[in-house]
């Protein structure tokens, strides 16, 4: 009997055993199973790693390709070849993802796809832009404008076409401000409007009002301006200011840069308001007793080679000069009649007037500083007629 149960008992606790080593098997080929897994993992991500950064490579390649592709469009086909492939793999990547992405493997190809064109075209448009800037470097002088900015500058440096009936006046007034300010307050609030700091001023009047500033600067060391740049257009042969006074003439450009672009005035600016300074006393026989300098003033800064042609042609250079708030109305006392006229930043003759070079002339802050001073505002003239 007690072997009987000696047998019992040891019977039970052999299939205890079995159970708890089954047990620790099990647990053990689960973790021999994470251990797997995890390695499989690390795997995949050295190898999404390495992937990526080959296709880092392929595409700094890429882009080194298109920047050396200027003249060869060869070059850039290969190039778009190039990007098409590392697209590819992108797409490789959704479809065959732990969950898988058809759709985003689909759009991503076509997206691409579409971008791919768009820089072909951009590439085409840049390489067309160095090839024309290298056979007429004078271009470059535009590079910050767009090309509405450059028709809208086309358009302003014309006169204002005198058969108009519209008041320039109305351009910076609400039509209720219109309705209901008295003539010396709509004057006064169209200037407020014209001079406030975050009204959108495109950057070519935005180089109009820079020259007018350092024209103002000038005006104030006792020389009469004469603003050819304004008035000129693009047939100002790059002279923006011709000040002057008695035994000396100064033949000024300048140069309104953003210094967030950090792009320097280049030697060929330098160079042109030189020959630009020669050809003016040339043209008007200046003679040898009278001085005529050339002066290059700027927003930003020169190039250090632009430095260099400005110390041997003895060109003066005046750098990071800024816009500043000064007195924008003109007190204009015409030599003819006597007449005491005042004239506004947008006035029809604003820039053909210059200040100083008779008695009582000044500028002003405000309307009625000019009107206190005995002095009316500008007529429009329309033809030989007064409106």
């Amino acid at each position: 009997m007690n072997d009987k149960i000696y047998l019992a008992i040891s019977f039970i606790f052999l299939i205890l055993a079995w159970f708890v080593g089954l047990n620790n098997g099990r647990k053990k080929a689960a973790l021999r199973l994470l251990e797997v897994q995890k390695e499989i993992t690390r795997a995949v991500q050295v190898r999404e790693n390495i992937v990526a950064k080959k296709e880092e490579k392929i595409l700094s390649k890429i882009e080194s390709i298109r920047n050396d592709g200027a003249l060869l469009p060869s070059l850039i086909r290969w190039a778009d070849k190039l990007q098409q492939e590392a697209d590819e793999i992108d797409a490789w990547f959704l479809l065959n993802k732990k969950r898988p992405a058809p759709i985003a493997a689909e759009r991503l190809k076509e997206a691409n796809h579409k971008i791919r064109i768009q820089k072909q075209l951009a590439e085409k448009l840049h390489n067309q832009i160095d090839l024309y800037e290298s056979l007429a470097p004078w271009l470059r002088e535009f590079s910050e404008l767009s090309v509405d900015e450059v028709l809208i500058g086309l358009s302003e440096s014309v006169s204002t076409d005198s058969s108009s009936d519209e008041d320039p006046t109305r351009k910076y007034l609400s039509k209720i401000e219109w309705e209901s300010l008295s003539q010396e307050e709509r004057l006064q609030k169209a200037l407020d409007n014209y001079m406030h700091p975050k009204r959108r001023k495109n950057l070519w009047q935005i180089g109009v009002d820079f020259e007018r500033y350092v024209g103002y600067r000038y005006e104030q060391e006792g020389f009469k301006v004469d603003f050819h740049g304004a008035n000129g257009g693009f047939e100002d042969l790059g002279i923006d200011l011709i000040c002057s006074k008695k035994g000396e003439v100064i033949i000024v450009q300048c140069k309104r840069l953003a210094a967030i672009k950090q792009i320097p005035v280049r030697e060929n600016t330098v160079a042109q308001i030189f020959g630009a300074a020669e050809f003016y006393r040339l043209k008007h026989c200046i003679p040898a007793k009278v001085q005529v300098r050339p002066v290059l003033v700027t927003s930003y800064v020169l190039s250090e080679q632009a430095k260099e042609f400005a110390a041997h042609l003895k060109v003066e250079v005046q750098e990071m000069l800024q816009l500043s708030p000064y007195p924008m109305i003109k007190c204009n006392i015409s030599k003819t009649k006597n007449e005491k006229i005042f004239h506004l930043p947008f006035d029809q003759q604003y820039d053909k007037i210059s200040i100083g070079d008779v008695k009582g002339e000044c500028y002003v802050d405000t309307v009625k500083d000019a009107i206190n001073k005995g002095f009316r505002h500008a007529y429009r003239w329309k033809g030989n007629s007064r409106k």
